[in-house]
């Protein structure tokens, strides 16, 4: 496997510090450290300059000077996973937008994966009257304007990205599929739930505001329980210019776990065991918190997560994961385990129970016998 490299990119009027606490984190992580070296692209992004021979960076020069940061720091790296907060999402769509208006679709293969926080896909209203006519609309800030909704070039960067990346098929000079995932801020309104997740297909929702969204102090942390979800299913996909070339022949999109579809002869768990998993789930405290269950929901693989509906209350949203996992038979199973385990208390007396029922009821290597599924 060749070597793996995430990359981090801040806001408007942030810098790098504004990744420490997840930085940190994923440092003191030895499954991540084994699979990633951690870099940070910090930009100027101040609210005013005063020196009359500098100016601020507009976001094409931005995405231009990352560009050049993944040309030379991260050079040598076969494999690589953009994360990014607010404005730092518009640098990298544009970094990518313009690549492949070049005809450089092919050197993009190796970035497997964009991960994209309270990103403005869609602009930001918040105290859009006052931006314009105080100290940021006086100046004409360059960065701000980017920020405004539906800017023209921020909507043509993304048209792109959506039409030649997250739904391309193949790596062409002008095309080339990278996995997009999208999260917004519950709470967030500098960029609304609406603009951060836009047209992406990939998006969860986690607890904070617009800065709080990734500020991980915990391993526990909704957010770096996302980022390294996405990490560690980057580096199952596997790594290194044999891997995409693997891909192109067989028709697998480089870099993107192929979609994994309902288990053939998949079977539905007779209704008494259903319920007897159900009650003991139900006897956690914490899934009723309606937030853990967004939790657990995005720790599920995309394509078990994208067979979730949701539910009124904490039983129909529990019994609709509980079915979505069962489509996809044993593989479901384990992402089910899986996902508890990481958003769950594992010493819980209560969530040993519900764990210790699964196992009973549907052990992994016999599935329960009864009808075929053909419904979530």
């Amino acid at each position: 496997m060749g070597r793996s490299a995430v990359v981090f990119v801040h806001g408007v009027l942030s810098s790098g510090d504004t990744w420490r606490g997840m930085h940190d984190l994923l440092h003191a992580d030895a499954e991540v450290t084994a699979a990633f070296e951690v870099f940070n692209f910090s930009y100027a992004s101040p609210p005013v300059v005063l020196n009359p021979a500098r100016r601020i960076p507009d976001i094409d020069t931005l995405a231009g000077e990352f560009g050049t940061f993944l040309q030379t720091r991260v050079a040598d790296y076969d494999s690589v996973v953009l994360v990014s907060h607010s404005q730092g999402g518009l640098i990298v769509q544009r970094h990518l937008a313009w690549m492949l208006g070049e005809g450089r679709g092919a050197e993009l293969a190796r970035i497997r994966r964009v991960v994209m926080f309270a990103c403005p896909n869609s602009g930001s209203e918040f105290a859009l009257s006052l931006r314009r006519t105080l100290l940021w609309g006086q100046l004409r800030h360059p960065q701000e304007r980017q920020l405004r909704p539906m800017t023209a070039s921020v909507v043509a960067a993304q048209r792109t990205v959506l039409n030649r990346i997250v739904h391309a098929r193949e790596v062409t000079a002008t095309s080339c599929p990278i996995r997009f995932a999208v999260y917004a801020g519950s709470s967030d309104n500098i960029v609304p739930p609406e603009s951060a997740m836009a047209l992406f297909p990939h998006v969860g929702v986690l607890p904070g505001g617009h800065s709080e969204v990734i500020r991980a102090d915990s391993p526990t942390h909704p957010a770096y329980l996302a980022l390294k979800r996405e990490l560690m299913e980057t580096a199952k996909v596997g790594a290194g210019t044999a891997g995409a070339a693997a891909g192109e022949l067989t028709g697998a999109r480089p870099g993107v776990s192929p979609p994994r579809q309902p288990a053939a002869g998949a079977r539905e768990i007779p209704a008494e065991r259903r319920r007897r998993i159900l009650e003991a789930l139900l006897a956690v405290d914490e899934v009723n918190d309606s937030q853990l269950r967004q939790q657990l929901v995005l720790m599920l693989p995309p394509h078990v997560r994208g067979a979730v509906r949701d539910g009124v209350n904490a039983r129909s949203h529990l019994l609709a994961i509980l079915r979505a996992c069962e489509r996809f038979g044993g593989f479901g199973r384990e992402a089910l385990v899986e996902a508890l385990l990481l958003v769950l208390p594992a010493e819980s007396p209560d969530v040993v129970d519900a764990l210790a029922v699964i196992e009973e009821v549907w052990p992994a290597d016999d599935p329960p016998d009864a009808s075929p599924t053909g419904r979530a």
